[in-house]
């Protein structure tokens, strides 16, 4: 995930320091990206090949805490009260 995250990032880094503007920006940066994760996947397997220590698991996906919809429904009503009490001031 943060290999991921990085790539996305360094490609719209390298979007900002462009000096010319693609004719289709989406198509640059869809290639930019998928070219750097590329380049990304060849050195994880190189460093895989080379590294020797334990192998540590990758931190799981943070998930949303209103997914669940008994809480999603308690701050929908949280958020009417309010409004109804900021509309009566």
């Amino acid at each position: 995930m943060s290999e991921a995250e990085d790539a996305v990032q360094e490609t719209w880094l390298r979007n900002e320091v462009s000096s010319t503007q693609p004719t289709s920006p989406k198509a640059f940066l869809s290639a930019v990206v998928t070219r750097i994760s590329i380049d990304v996947l060849r050195s994880a397997r190189r460093r895989r090949e080379e590294y020797v220590g334990p192998w540590f698991p990758e931190p799981p996906l943070l998930s949303d805490p209103y997914e669940d919809p008994e809480r999603s429904a308690e701050l929908a009503d949280s958020l009417s009260m309010a409004a109804l009490l900021c509309s009566n001031d």
